[in-house]
């Protein structure tokens, strides 16, 4: 994550965000729990599968999953919205009917990164 944040702000880049569904949600949530200075404007964490909490991180946080998600994320997921609140901009959105990949749910998941990223950027 590093390295596309350094190529990107070379490139000219001022807002970046980072969009990561589950074990990538994982991921970034390692990377900017050890890089809380790292230049991202807003984060979209979806199917997360754990409890980590969110209140470490600086930039407005998005935990979108599904309403028929895994039993980890679905498990983590009071505790997750806990660590949002006084996050500003940052919430918890559950899509009905959506599974772990979003099948037969792909309008839904655009349109909700989408009306979340213009508000938060």
């Amino acid at each position: 994550l590093q390295v596309a944040v350094d190529f990107l702000r070379a490139k000219g880049y001022k807002k970046l965000a980072i969009v990561s569904h589950s074990m990538g949600s994982r991921a970034t949530h390692s990377y900017l729990s050890t890089h809380p200075d790292a230049p991202i404007a807003a984060w979209v964490a979806i199917g997360m599968g754990s409890a980590d909490s969110y209140a470490a991180m600086k930039m407005p946080v998005l935990d979108m999953y599904g309403a028929n998600d895994l039993p980890q994320v679905l498990n983590g997921a009071r505790q997750r919205a806990k660590s949002l609140k006084g996050k500003a901009n940052s919430r918890q959105v559950v899509v009905p009917h959506a599974d772990h990949f979003f099948n037969d749910r792909d309008v839904e998941l655009v349109q909700n990164v989408q009306r979340y990223l213009d508000k938060a950027l």
